[in-house]
């Protein structure tokens, strides 16, 4: 009896679920908006096809959700263990990949961390794993932008530079503080503990520790797996850059021209312009409509999907299952 009692007994959702159920219901209905519009954009002829054929079509969607297959194994090995199921990995990152289209200045990225943190049950962890991810994706932007602008004029370079010196910024700052600072930080403990005493000694003692106990998680999600996600990192990208060469070279006559869009592409996403941006412009003369009708589309039925998939193992069935 107590067995059918407990079984039955109505589930008590903290303020974040609701939060995030409410969230997961607005991203399906943005996301059906979003499938619409771009229905819409290529039935009124706006996305003319010819002289791509089929298979280019075909090959460019397989390659793109091949990417998106690697980057969910990539996160479900830096989240590890066993508490998390693989289902519901899949459906999280679908989800909050095709929010992130949507979401302008970044905002997506920002539901992904916090929502990560929810879903692995640390907040501080789920930044770790989401810093991961970005840093292995701008180590690998920062190839592409030297590659990209070695096949460019010279005088086209100016408005991309700031985005390389953010990238490397972001990167040597990863280094900087998740392999050197924990030292220092004890270094710094040690040097207050013995130089100083005032009242304001153990809150910033308490501080020091609790932000080198923070930084210490990164480097173990790593531990034994870097080269299998550098390796995952490397394909990811690789495919990425298939897909791009796939479709751009029916509309451009020069590889140049080429990679000076994919330059202005990776620049946009880096801004946080939206796929919105996307349907309505060019970059540096290179249409890029085709490259998102073909890519970023079905990653938009994809997360609809997603959505209600997540909300139902996260949130449908009895923990543990999902």
């Amino acid at each position: 009896m107590s067995a059918v009692t407990a079984s039955s007994a109505p589930v008590r959702r903290t303020l974040w679920e609701w939060t995030s159920l409410a969230l997961i219901t607005c991203a399906m209905f943005a996301l059906l908006w979003l499938g619409g519009l771009t229905a819409t954009t290529a039935i009124r002829g706006d996305l003319d096809f010819d002289g791509i054929g089929l298979g280019a079509l075909a090959l460019t969607v397989v390659l793109y959700l091949a990417s998106h297959g690697l980057r969910i194994l990539r996160l479900a090995l830096l989240i590890g263990g066993w508490r998390v199921g693989f289902r519901t990995v899949v459906a999280f990152h679908l989800m909050t990949a095709s929010v992130g289209l949507l979401a302008p200045l970044k905002l997506g990225e920002l539901y992904r961390v916090v929502e990560l943190g929810n879903l692995v049950g640390n907040f501080v962890r789920g930044v770790m794993i989401a810093w991961w991810e970005r840093a292995f994706d701008v180590a690998v932007l920062l190839i592409l932008i030297a590659v990209a602008l070695a096949n460019t004029p010279p005088e086209t370079h100016g408005v991309f530079y700031g985005v390389a010196a953010i990238a490397g910024v972001f990167v040597i700052g990863t280094v900087l503080a998740f392999f050197v600072a924990p030292e220092n930080l004890r270094r710094v403990s040690v040097l207050i503990i013995r130089r100083y005493e005032h009242r304001w000694t153990v809150p910033v003692l308490r501080g020091i520790d609790a932000a080198r106990r923070a930084i210490r998680q990164a480097p173990a999600l790593i531990d034994k797996k870097l080269a299998s996600l550098l390796t995952l990192t490397i394909l990811i990208w690789t495919l990425e850059i298939a897909c791009f060469a796939i479709m751009i070279p029916a509309f451009s006559d020069t590889v140049g021209l080429a990679a000076e869009g994919l330059l202005g592409f990776l620049s946009s996403v880096t801004r946080g312009e939206t796929i919105l941006t996307g349907l309505d412009a060019t970059h540096s003369g290179v249409d890029l409509r085709h490259y998102l009708a073909a890519t970023q589309a079905p990653l938009v039925i994809l997360g609809f999907i997603a959505c209600a998939a997540y909300a139902f193992l996260r949130y449908g069935v009895p923990r543990g299952r999902s």
